[in-house]
This record gives structure tokens, sequence and C-alpha cells, in this order.
């Protein structure tokens, strides 16, 4: 009994610190990017083109490891993510051009994309029941923490130093994580054990998770509000920096620094999310709740705009923060309800995908409109998507017992029609 213990602590600590790892080498350049539009001399849609292409490549890519995770042996999926991130990372700090940095970090996205499918179908294997909720919400925990490290991090380093050594140290962290992950997996998940292919035990007939499967459970819209909630969360998160900068004209190292204070908010949402996750059965009505929220303090920001530093960075927070409790939600949790189908890390994938499908276009999407109309119609369109996004999950929300159940109410068809 002991044993079994030790092995599922080491195993969630293990898991926990891989997702960390995965953060602090992600979010490198959204962490320097103020230092680097004062430094190369660019403007915010030209340094917003990487993090575009990241989170493009990376939101695509997810479908593609999502099947690899299913397929092959997850751990070994994570262990080659971890260290084409950590290479990418090394090579940046040698980078002078804007446009081939961003080239650089689109690859990024590709070896980062590596990192969630896998792990869910790791988690799903190892844990059960209400342990897989609590420990898929520990392991979300460990991405906010992730990023409050490395935005802390970077402002120490650019006042001591310079932007590139925050991608020297990403990068050699990464890498030595690397070879721990090698290391603990080949004894906490023996090669001689290895997981079981995804959905081995369910008939064929109850594999089949397609479109019209998905339209049935009333679950498309769904993947329309996941791309608003990568909008909101990785938009805010990346220009908060830079709209400090430019709105009270401190210097970078503040507005870096203050970057970290999202990510605290993020854990603080993330427990909320948990707890009410354990107690509200219909969680796509939660997750509604979650969306107006954001909504709310985005009009806030339209009231308050540019009147106070800590309401601004709050108001922020609490936007991105709230982001962070409707992704685990709709990320961690929601495909649980999938397992049946044999395609958790699949549908976690695509799901992932469409989150980063938002990201990718509030990034250069929230430089476009700030450039052009100025940071308070921005915050009006924020206020318009996420009531967008609630409405979306009130509407799947209707369809909870089918979604519980994995299939329809009426009986199945006797042949195997999808």
């Amino acid at each position: 009994m002991d044993d079994t213990k030790e092995k599922n602590s080491s195993l969630t600590f293990l898991f926990s610190a891989v997702y960390f790892l995965s953060y602090f080498t992600r979010y490198t350049y959204a962490a320097v990017l103020a230092e680097l539009i004062v430094n190369l001399d660019v403007t915010k849609s030209q340094a917003g083109i990487a993090q575009t292409g990241f989170f493009f490549v990376y939101g695509v890519a997810q479908i593609f490891a999502g099947i690899l995770g299913d397929k092959h042996q997850p751990k070994n999926v994570i262990l080659f993510g971890l260290l084409g991130t950590s290479v990418v990372n090394v090579t940046m700090c040698f980078m002078t051009d804007i446009y081939v940095m961003a080239a650089v970090w689109m690859v990024n996205g590709f070896f980062q994309s590596m990192f969630w499918p896998p792990l869910v179908r790791l988690v799903n294997h190892s844990f059960k029941g209400k342990k897989y909720n609590k420990v898929i919400t520990i392991i979300s925990q460990a991405c906010n923490v992730g990023t409050v490290c490395i935005y802390l991090c970077a402002a120490g380093l650019i006042s001591f130093s310079s932007w590139r050594i925050v991608f020297a140290v990403s990068g050699g962290l990464g890498l030595l994580f690397a070879s721990i992950w090698f290391l603990c997996t080949r004894k906490l998940l023996l090669d001689n054990s290895p997981v079981p292919a995804s959905g081995q035990d369910v008939p064929e007939t109850e594999r089949r998770l397609n479109f019209k499967t998905l339209a049935r459970l009333g679950a498309l819209p769904v993947f329309a509000a996941i791309v608003i909630n990568g909008a909101l969360r990785d938009g805010v998160s990346s220009w908060l920096t830079t709209y400090l900068n430019e709105s009270f004209d401190f210097g970078t190292s503040f507005s870096i620094m203050s970057g970290a204070v999202i990510p605290i908010f993020g854990v603080l949402c993330l427990t909320v999310a948990a707890i009410f996750i354990s107690r509200i059965r219909n969680e796509l009505r939660l997750a509604s709740i979650f969306y107006m929220f954001a909504s709310g303090m985005a009009l806030l920001l339209v009231f308050f705009f540019r009147r106070s530093v800590p309401v601004d960075i709050v108001l922020f927070a609490l936007i991105a923060g709230s982001m962070h409790g409707t992704n685990l939600i709709i990320i961690a949790d929601f495909p649980h309800y999938f397992a049946r189908y044999g395609k958790i890390s699949t549908f976690s994938g695509i799901l992932n995908a469409f989150v980063y499908l938002g990201s990718a276009v509030s990034i250069y999407g929230i430089a476009r409109l700030a450039e052009t109309f100025g940071w308070k119609v921005t915050f009006i369109v924020w206020v318009c998507i996420a009531i967008v996004a609630a409405v979306c999950c009130f509407l799947s929300s209707l369809h909870w017992t089918e979604i519980e159940k994995g299939q329809d109410s009426p009986p199945p068809p006797q042949k195997a029609d999808p």
C-alpha cells in the first residue's frame, strides 16, 4: 500500500515537473517580448509574428501529437518534445533578426505540442476516477508556476544581463530535465510494462468519435468557446507587459515582472475551478460562468482605462486567470468523458489545437487592434467574445446528460453507424 502511494506521489511530481518545464520553455519569448521590442527596435506587430507562428504551429501539431500519444509510448513522445524545445531555446539566444527568430520559434511550437496529449493519456492510465481529476488539477497548476518562474527569471536576468541569457537558461534547464525524465520514466513506467494502446478494451463499434458523434452529443459549440479561451488567455498574458510599458512608461524589467501576476492569479482560478468541478456536475455550465466573469472584468478595464496601475494589472490577471480555470474544465477534465472511445489523447490534442488557433489569431490580432484603434477598443472586443464563448458553453451544457454517458439518450443503431 505504501509502495503504491509512494509511486503515485512520484508520478504526480514527475508529471507536474515536466509540465512545469514545458511552460518555462514555452513562454520564454513572451517573457522577454517587451525588451525585444525596445532592444531590436521593432513594432508590436513584428514582434508578435513569432508568437502567432508559434501558436499556429503548436495548434496544428496538437492533432499529430494526440495521434502519436495514442499509438506510441507517450513517455517517448514527451522526451522528444523536451529535447527539441530545449535546443530551440538555446538557439534563440544567438538570433538577431526578428523574422529569423519568428521562424525558429515556430519550430518550438511543434516540439511544445508533444507534451499535453500524451501526458493526458499517461495520467488516465496511471490514475482512475477522482484521483485522475485531482492529479490533472495539480499538473495544470504546474503550468502557472512555470509561467511565474520564467517571468521572474526573465526580469532578473534582463536587469543583470540581457534577454539572450533568458533563452540560454531556459534551454539549459530543459536539457537537464530531459535526462531526469528519461531516467525516472524507465523506473516508474517500466519499459516491459508499456501503456496499453488507447481504447484497446473498448468494442470497435464504440470507438468511433467523429463529427457526427460530437454533433449528436452537442459538443461542437465547445470548439468555438475553446478558440476564444486561447485568444483571451494567451492574448491577455502576452500583451500585458507591453500595455504597461506603453501606458505608464515603466522600464521593461518592471513590466516583465508584472507579467508574473497573471499566472499567480491563474493558480487561484485553477483552485477555484477544481473545487467547483468536484461539486458541480455540469462542468460546461461552470465554464459558461467563468466566461461571463471574464467579460465582466474586461468591461471594468474599459471603465478604469489607464486610471490605476494596480487595478489594470489585477483586471488583466483576472481575465487570464479565469481562462486558465476554463481551460482546466474543458481541456483537462472534458476529454476524460471520451476515454471510452479510445481516443483520449487524440481528442485532447484536437481540443488543444482549437485553443491555440485562438492564441495564434489573438497575438497578432490584439497587436493590430491596439495599434489601429487603441487599447480601449481592444478591451471592448474582449468583452464581446467572452460573452459569445459563454453562450456556446451554455448551449453544450444542455446536452450534459448525453455527454456524461458518452452516447445519445435514444438507443444506439444496431449497425455500426458513427
